[in-house]
C-alpha cells in the first residue's frame, strides 16, 4: 500500500538542528576552557536571553492558530506569527534588561535626537 505520510517534519528539523547547536556550543566551551582557563560564560545573560525568547513563544503560536484558522496563505501566517513572536520577545526583553537591547534603544534615542 501507500507510504504513510510525514506529520511534523519541520518540527523534527529544528529540534535536530537546536540539538546540534547546543552540542557544538558545548564542544567549543570545552575547546575554548582548555585554551583560555580565565573564561567566563555570562550564564545570567544567556538565562535571560532564553526565557524572553520562550516568552514569544505563545504570541507567536497564538498568531500561527488565529491567521491559520481564518485560511490565509501559509506566508502570511508565518509572516504574522514572526511579527508577533518578536513583539512577545522585545517585551521580555525590556522587561528583563537585556543589554543588547539596550544598546539599540540608545541608539534609536540618538537618533531620535538629531
Amino acid at each position: 500500500g501507500a507510504e504513510p505520510r510525514l506529520r511534523l517534519g519541520a518540527v523534527g528539523l529544528a529540534l535536530g538542528a537546536s540539538l546540534g547547536a547546543w552540542v557544538e556550543r558545548g564542544a567549543l566551551r570545552r575547546a575554548l576552557q582548555a585554551k583560555l582557563p580565565d573564561l567566563e560564560w555570562p550564564h545570567a545573560r544567556l538565562r535571560r536571553s532564553f526565557f524572553a525568547g520562550l516568552a514569544g513563544a505563545p504570541p507567536g503560536m497564538a498568531a500561527a492558530w488565529a491567521l491559520g484558522a481564518l485560511g490565509l496563505h501559509p506566508t502570511l501566517v508565518a509572516v504574522g506569527a514572526a511579527l508577533a513572536f518578536g513583539a512577545g520577545f522585545l517585551v521580555a526583553a525590556m522587561a528583563l534588561k537585556l543589554p543588547e537591547l539596550e544598546e539599540v534603544s540608545a541608539r534609536w534615542r540618538r537618533r531620535g535626537d538629531r
